[in-house]
């Protein structure tokens, strides 16, 4: 079975044993060599400008004209421990107003469905 499968796969029809089978294969050689073609010539080079050396004066880049500010900034006044204090109370003031806010929200939900609830056991489904 398994030199039957091996003779469909390599092709060898005529070979009767997996010995002479096995000395084919291995008297084949794996590879063949590259045939190396030449490679092409290079390309001429053409000639690159030299580099300028440290002693050439480079350009100098002009000065920026001065530009009067046209807006005048406010001047914020320096904040201390106590101000930071302060506005990290009123921000959290202002978290409890809104979660306070959701919670009335949701009892007034809450308050709705019971009383239709009873509606209902009272109308007798």
């Amino acid at each position: 079975m398994v030199l039957d499968w091996l003779k469909r796969r390599f092709g060898r029809r005529e070979i009767e044993s997996y010995s002479e089978l096995k000395e084919r294969i291995l008297s084949r050689p794996l590879f063949t060599e590259p045939t190396l073609e030449p490679l092409p010539a290079p390309a001429p080079r053409e000639e690159i400008p030299p580099r300028p050396t440290y002693e050439e004066p480079k350009p100098r880049i002009p000065e920026p004209i001065a530009i009067t500010p046209t807006l005048e900034l406010e001047e914020r006044p320096k904040r201390t421990v106590e101000t930071r204090m302060l506005e990290k109370l009123s921000d959290d003031v202002a978290l409890i107003k809104e979660q306070l806010a959701a919670i009335r929200a949701q009892c007034e939900t809450i308050n709705e469905r019971i009383k239709a609830l009873e509606r209902r056991l009272e109308a007798g489904y």
